[in-house]
């Protein structure tokens, strides 16, 4: 069941060993040259994004430093040996004597026990990325020109779903100009599209233009619920402050001090998985009547990640 995400792991993030527990990949292993702050806290947001394993483990020619894959990235590199993202550090001559320990206390969940303040479930990938969505929501939903929660949800429901195809490829430049009718000022030939440098071009109701644009473009090519028959209407409703918002979630402007915001988040790693189960929790607002009228439910875990990685195996773009 995981082996698309160890495949996908051990190419992006050029591991040299992965540690297992009842099948699930639990810690990923890493060798460098010399330690790098920097280089290590963007390693580590990548398998933050990932939301598989939890530790991090990268070695030098002198110590060894563990980090928790459950600890939300931050903008400053890993330095401090109070931050969150650190939680432990070995000498390599400790490390060889206590390797036996390490995987042990891995193995019997010693390790989460002993730090727990490093490995709060509130601050992975799917729980900050649904936080940062539901607050989007309820902005949306606010003010004048309020959404009702349907079409907001729907609409950030989508949004979700285009940055995923933007980060996998599937939606480039020269698709978006061919098939969508849209020509993106940062972005040439046949590069890799960023929704949130998208929505930054032009005024919002620019924006709103091109946003429409693609999601009838997916709609057309991918036939899905998400992008279904109420897209022409749910436009309508779609005024300057919402686009606002939009920009606003992608740009990262809403977020703690010192951490990334929804810039943090690499699509191209977030398991598809974790999109549906996040539009998942969008739906349960909405009645079970509703729900069967529109197709709309949660594919189960590692089902949807593995059937897009089988369905696109082999494809030039």
């Amino acid at each position: 069941n995981f082996a698309h995400f160890l495949r996908r792991a051990w190419e992006s993030l050029g591991l040299e060993a992965i540690l297992t527990v009842e099948e699930k990949p639990t810690v990923y292993f890493k060798r460098v040259n010399r330690k790098d702050p920097a280089a290590e806290s963007e390693l580590h947001r990548l398998l933050w994004n990932q939301g598989t394993a939890t530790l991090l483990v990268v070695r030098d020619s002198s110590e060894v430093r563990v980090y928790s894959a459950l600890a939300a990235p931050d903008i400053q590199p890993i330095a401090a040996d109070d931050d969150t993202r650190l939680v432990e550090t070995l000498t390599q001559i400790q490390s060889a004597l206590q390797l036996t320990d390490f995987v042990r206390r891995v193995e019997t969940g010693r390790i989460y026990q002993q730090h727990r303040d490093k490995f709060q479930a509130e601050s992975g990938v799917d729980r900050t990325l649904l936080q940062s969505l539901k607050a989007s929501s309820t902005r949306l939903c606010e003010g004048v020109d309020a959404l009702k929660p349907r079409v907001a949800n729907a609409l950030l429901g989508r949004l979700l779903f285009t940055c995923y195809l933007c980060a996998r490829g599937v939606l480039r430049n020269n698709y978006l100009k061919h098939e969508a009718g849209v020509t993106l000022a940062h972005a040439k030939g046949d590069e890799l599209v960023s929704l949130q440098k998208t929505l930054n071009e032009g005024s919002p109701t620019d924006a709103k233009d091109t946003l429409f644009k693609i999601f009838a473009a997916v709609k057309h090519d991918f036939n899905g619920s998400l992008f279904g028959e109420e897209l022409e209407g749910e436009r309508r409703d779609i005024r300057a402050a919402h686009i606002e918002v939009l920009r606003d979630l992608l740009n990262g402007v809403e977020h703690r001090q010192g951490s990334l915001g929804f810039p943090a988040y690499d699509f191209s790693l977030i398991p598809v998985e974790t999109i549906s189960a996040i539009y998942e929790s969008f739906l349960r607002n909405e009645s079970q009547t509703r729900r069967e009228e529109t197709g709309s439910f949660y594919t189960p875990r590692h089902l949807a990640e593995m059937t897009v990685d089988i369905a696109t195996e082999g494809w030039d773009t």
